[in-house]
């Protein structure tokens, strides 16, 4: 949680207990993976609850922060 891993063709930065964001490489391609983490035996896992953008995917999910954040206060209303 709120933890930098630094690899070698991985940095993982961990948003709650559950839930991390890791950029790594994947044959030669770059990945941001968004990804739910389960418990075994001490180590977290990976689940199959997850999403693995490109740079150009990430940057357009990220030009559209605003839209989400009004979306998010509409549906709060």
């Amino acid at each position: 949680e709120d933890s930098i891993i630094v690899g070698n063709d991985e940095i993982t930065i961990g948003l709650d207990s559950k839930k991390r964001v890791s950029i790594r490489k994947f044959k030669g391609q770059i990945y941001v993976d968004i990804r739910e983490y389960y418990d075994k035996d001490g180590d977290k896992k990976p689940t199959k609850k997850g999403i693995s953008l490109k740079p150009e995917l990430w940057e357009k999910l990220k030009s559209r922060v605003s839209d989400i954040d009004n979306a998010i206060k509409n549906m709060k209303k």
